[in-house]
């Protein structure tokens, strides 16, 4: 629900009104058809010919209230509404992974089929980075359509496309909760984000992960998002960042061992520590976080690491912070251009121009 008005004229002011009050979707379709039936249908199906609906704007307004247990937010205009999905595991005794889906409903429902969007679909690049954010719109989700069954029969389909992306999406999680771990460019949409116009990317729609190796070394890494865990890791695309010394070790341990040592019966997590023979930094719990100096002490955004010891030069200005020596050190592995003393590369956070004094 949002407390935006709805354009659907005057005879629905008084619906409108009643908006921000209301508590659950099962009072909200009562208001609503409550509304409704207060108007005169000729008056409906006039304010409704922007969209098209006309005489099937009561149809859309039924099939959405045997909905409401899925329904997350509606658009004040009926343009839209945004899904909350429970995807379960394709094998059972793992836990469910939740998504939104956007839903635009276009004119001529039920005639024409709404178009599907998740921001959680993962974008398939096998291009390593830096690289161009992904679109932003989430990915549309092919979905049979039906004027007779509609969304009943959507979406069972629904589910079982996305439910391609459980493990990865599970591994994500796991990874996170395993290891220092930060996804490039995208950051969480806002619920505003996800109605106007399209869903909008996230973090799980970015399939590569800087996860910190210690000693102030980090690991690009690409993801398989259709098998995640025995699927070919491209190990040519595994990019290491750090002080040279320690960097060359991983990275020789990496293109020896990774391709015999894999083992897809292991996380992410746990093949990198057999792989490079580490052990991974774990995350940094908010206690953590409240013990160093401050009460938000900032850290650099590529070796975790705070202020304490090395000052924090670097700043960008979607907010994050970077050591001088750990951010123009992926420049120079990357081969920026350098002019005398400033070198000049993207963010690896939000990919914006960010030009740094180097010594």
């Amino acid at each position: 629900m949002t407390s935006d008005e709805p354009a659907l004229g005057e005879h629905l002011r008084g619906f409108a009104a009643t908006l921000p009050i209301l508590s659950d979707w099962k009072t909200f379709f009562a208001e609503l058809h409550d509304a409704l039936q207060r108007a005169p249908f000729d008056m409906i199906a006039a304010e409704t010919a922007a969209l098209a609906y006309g005489p099937q704007f009561p149809l859309l307004i039924s099939d959405l209230e045997q909905l409401q247990h899925l329904v997350a937010l509606v658009d004040p205009h009926f343009r839209a509404v945004v899904l909350r999905l429970d995807i379960p595991p394709p094998t059972p005794g793992e836990e469910l992974q939740t998504t939104m889906v956007y839903v635009a409903l276009p004119a001529g429902y039920p005639d024409v089929a709404p178009c599907f969007t998740c921001g959680d679909v993962p974008v398939i690049d096998s291009a390593p980075p830096p690289r161009s954010p992904p679109s932003d719109t989430g990915a549309v989700v092919s979905v049979p359509w039906s004027r007779v069954t509609r969304f009943d029969g959507a979406i069972p389909h629904l589910v079982a496309q996305l439910q391609r992306y459980h493990a990865y999406w599970s591994e994500l999680e796991l990874l996170s909760a395993s290891a220092r771990v930060r996804s490039s460019y995208v950051e969480a949409p806002t619920k505003q984000d996800n109605i106007d116009g399209a869903a909008k990317p996230t973090p799980r729609a970015v399939a590569w992960r800087t996860i910190d190796l210690g000693n102030f070394v980090s690991l690009e890494l690409p993801l398989d998002p259709l098998n995640v865990r025995d699927g070919h890791i491209p190990i040519s695309h595994a990019k290491f960042t750090g002080p040279s010394a320690a960097v060359t070790v991983l990275q020789t341990k990496w293109m020896v061992r990774a391709a015999g040592a894999w083992d897809g019966s292991l996380s992410l997590a746990q093949n990198l520590e057999t792989v490079l023979e580490i052990k991974l930094v774990p995350p940094q719990s908010s206690r953590d976080h409240s013990q160093q100096s401050g009460d938000d002490a900032p850290g650099c955004a590529i070796c975790y690491e705070g202020s304490e010891d090395r000052a924090l030069e670097v700043f960008c200005s979607c907010g994050e912070q970077f050591h001088t020596e750990c951010i123009v050190g992926i420049f120079r592995r990357q081969g920026k251009r350098q002019v005398q003393v400033m070198i000049f590369g993207e963010c690896p956070v939000c990919n914006m121009t960010l030009p740094v004094k180097c010594t």
